[in-house]
């Protein structure tokens, strides 16, 4: 574990990491796309639940 975080702080120092903003935006995003496909997830997600149960 320590050595997976060691790499992460590495990366993230050497500049190849995005920009919190752009990563703050990207988490937006995926919230609209969220509360805008609800419903078609919430089918989805019955219809294959349904199958095992």
């Amino acid at each position: 574990m320590q050595q997976t975080v060691g790499r992460a702080r590495a990366a993230f120092r050497s500049g190849r990491s995005r920009p919190l903003e752009f990563r703050i935006q990207q988490l937006k995003a995926l919230q609209r796309m969220v509360q805008e496909k609800e419903k078609e997830i919430m089918r989805a997600l019955k219809a294959d639940l349904n199958k095992i149960l």
